[in-house]
């Protein structure tokens, strides 16, 4: 059997996200870099996203939504593919909404601290309006949201996380802890009621979480510890495959 079948559907989609948002943000800095205005500018329009495998050596790719429609696709040089292992780059939106019985975090994970990741997840999924009203409810002062609102013009993801972080890193008089549970106190407070941190947990993954602090060599070994099935040259090829059809319309 194919280590790609062992590939882990979190770590491939969230590494995915994470190259689609880089690009985003990367895309709308060399707007502003040029003079254009990118306040209007849907950037997913300036590029798209194929999906594949790597076959002969070289990438056979489709448009995601044949790969959705189709089970199997057969490429230019003759050869069949699965949409299956392709298609495990991107999370399945169908299970991002909880169900109507669905009783929220477990309290021992409302008492964590959320990390960076987490926090980069939650502002995903937030409005800018919505944003605000949460972290002054949760202590941040009007000035900080407009500090950072200036610092970061036009990127409302970047503000998003950082008014987050701000939250996390600054000492706020009378409330000294920050927590999950904060934060879905502060979310009932706007009147939030979307189980948008079940969904933070959902996408979440251990491994992802630490790879900011560690060298390639090191993610490599831990890609291939024995906790993790043996799936590093198939993910890398795919990886490779998915870098190739970012192309700039």
């Amino acid at each position: 059997m194919s280590s790609k079948s062992s590939i882990s559907p979190d770590i491939a989609a969230s590494i995915q996200e994470c190259l689609t948002s880089t690009l985003k943000v990367v895309l709308k800095f060399y707007l502003t870099s040029i003079g254009e205005s990118n306040q209007n500018t849907d950037v997913l329009n300036l590029f798209h996203i194929e999906v594949g495998e790597v076959c002969d050596k070289s990438p056979c790719v489709v448009t995601i939504s044949k790969a959705n429609m189709d089970s199997d696709w057969v490429c230019n040089r003759g050869n069949e593919h699965s949409s299956r292992y392709p298609l495990l780059w991107f999370f399945n939106k169908t299970l991002n909404e909880c169900p109507s019985n669905c009783p929220g975090l477990a309290k021992v994970i409302l008492t964590k601290s959320p990390s960076e990741q987490e926090l980069a997840r939650f502002a995903d999924q937030l409005t800018n309006n919505t944003c605000r009203d949460l972290v002054l409810h949760l202590g941040l002062e009007q000035k900080d949201w407009q500090d950072i609102e200036d610092s970061y013009t036009g990127m409302s993801l970047i503000i998003r996380i950082m008014a987050l972080h701000c939250w996390k890193t600054k000492r706020i008089k009378g409330k000294p802890t920050k927590s999950f549970s904060n934060l879905l106190d502060a979310m009932k407070a706007v009147d939030e009621t979307r189980h948008l941190l079940c969904k933070v947990f959902r996408e979440d993954t251990d491994l992802l979480g630490n790879i900011h602090h560690l060298r390639v060599a090191d993610f490599l070994y831990k890609l291939n510890s024995p906790k993790i099935p043996i799936c590093s040259i198939d993910m890398l090829e795919a990886f490779v495959v998915f870098i190739g059809r970012i192309s700039v319309a």
